[in-house]
């Protein structure tokens, strides 16, 4: 079972496998197979996408063909990361130098 955050408003949905391309959240009705709920998204690369092989999708928000789709498993607002708190930060850092 895959736990799947929507870009839009972060519901989390469940998959046995993979999502499916007209699936859309139960929370908002944005599409779920969409390369905002990608792993390969990024705004800051060309095309929006750090697979290079992949074809450009014009519309980053709407259900698409995409082969190299694999989906976010991290949680979004807004198609951003969501913010991480200052006693999370300096967990994770005393953790990464802890002896």
């Amino acid at each position: 079972m895959k736990s799947v955050y929507c870009f839009h408003c972060s519901g989390v949905h469940q998959f046995l496998e993979s999502v499916p391309r007209k699936e859309t959240c139960a929370h908002c009705g944005s599409d779920m197979h969409c390369c905002r709920n990608c792993v390969y998204y990024d705004p800051r690369a060309p095309r929006e996408c750090r697979e290079p092989v992949a074809e450009l999708v014009r519309y980053k928000d709407r259900a698409n063909f995409c082969d190299y789709f694999d989906p976010r498993k991290d949680e979004m607002v807004g198609g951003e990361k969501k913010a991480v708190s200052h006693d999370q930060a300096r967990k994770a850092w005393d953790n990464l130098f802890k002896k």
